[in-house]
This record gives C-alpha cells, sequence and structure tokens, in this order.
C-alpha cells in the first residue's frame, strides 16, 4: 500500500518523533531513513536497569523448519520472569515468522495454565492500549510497549552452520521491516 500510494502522492518525511522514551532506540532509523534530520524529544531519564536494547544469546538454539525450539522456551521463561517481576510494565514479544510467533504463544498459553502470575498479567493488560501479545514482523507497526522482546529465530541449523535466508527481510523491501 504504501509503495503504491507514494506512486501517486508526494513524499514527506516525518519532523518529530515523539513516541520513544528512548532516542537511542530510533537513532539508526534517524540516521539511515531521515538524514539525521528527524527531530527527537529529550529523553525522560526514567531509566529502569534493563532499559534501552540488550542482547541475550541462547545457548544451544538450533533453528529447523522455520523454528527456534530452544529460543521459545527462552523466550517464556523471560515472559514469565517478567510477569513476575514487572507486573505494571506492558510486554510484546515480536517474532520474525509466524511459525514461530504460533509457537510462542502457544507455549505462553500453556505456562498460564500452570501459572496464575503470569495469568493475572495477560488480564492486567487485556482490553488496554497495550496489550501483552506475541507478533510476527508482517504486524508489529506502531506497536509500543514498556519492553519488547525480539525472537530473532534465526540461528545454527542441525549441521550447525547458519543458513543466510532472513526470510522476508532478504526479499526487496525487506529492511523497511526492521524500521
Amino acid at each position: 500500500i504504501l509503495l503504491a500510494a507514494a506512486r501517486r502522492f508526494p513524499l514527506r518525511m516525518l519532523r518529530w518523533h515523539y513516541r520513544s522514551k528512548y532516542p537511542e532506540l530510533i537513532a539508526f532509523s534517524n540516521q539511515e531513513f531521515y538524514g539525521g534530520d528527524l527531530i527527537l524529544f529529550p529523553n525522560p531519564g526514567k531509566e529502569t536497569p534493563g532499559d534501552g536494547i540488550n542482547f541475550r544469546a541462547v545457548s544451544d538454539g538450533m533453528y529447523a523448519s522455520s523454528l527456534n525450539h530452544k529460543e521459545a522456551s527462552d523466550v517464556v521463561t523471560a515472559v514469565r520472569k517478567h510477569a513476575a517481576d514487572s507486573p505494571t510494565r506492558t510486554l510484546l514479544v515480536v517474532t520474525m515468522n509466524q511459525p514461530q510467533r504460533e509457537l510462542i504463544d502457544t507455549l505462553i498459553q500453556n505456562a498460564e495454565k500452570d501459572d496464575p502470575v503470569l495469568a493475572a498479567f495477560r488480564a492486567r493488560h487485556e482490553g488496554t492500549l497495550e496489550p501483552f501479545g506475541v507478533k510476527n514482523l508482517e504486524n508489529v507497526q506502531g506497536d509500543e510497549r514498556d519492553v519488547i522482546y525480539v525472537s530473532v529465530t534465526y540461528g545454527p541449523g542441525p549441521t550447525g552452520t547458519v543458513a543466510q535466508n532472513f526470510g522476508t527481510v532478504n526479499t526487496t523491501g525487506g529492511e523497511r521491516r526492521l524500521n
């Protein structure tokens, strides 16, 4: 839709970015897509330990048939910890493909049956502007939460090599999906 509309309407760039509490999270897009011209509002200075961008490697993760079961399990563990430790902070899980989204969502639903804290966390945020959920990359547009976990999904396959095919990100226009 955006590409079709771009042919018909003049291009206008955003001038301000007001949604992010942390300018460093939009810095890459500002430089690469806006040429550094995007005006960012100052950081409110309300950092919580762990805020910003953090990478957590998954030991023994294996990518096969569009899934990474070990990573999915680790994400569910992190979601449960978040629900217990930070129940007031909103959370979204984003995956790189639909099969991984379905796997994580199923694992979380199963975990809720035995974890009243996790069930209460979902209920607390249900019906709000920022509900807890699991979305794949194609369906996460404009979503904002206090915390977002990204399940990269890709990793070494059964032979130990990492394939250089990253789904729709490798296709023409795929870089737009990461913006």
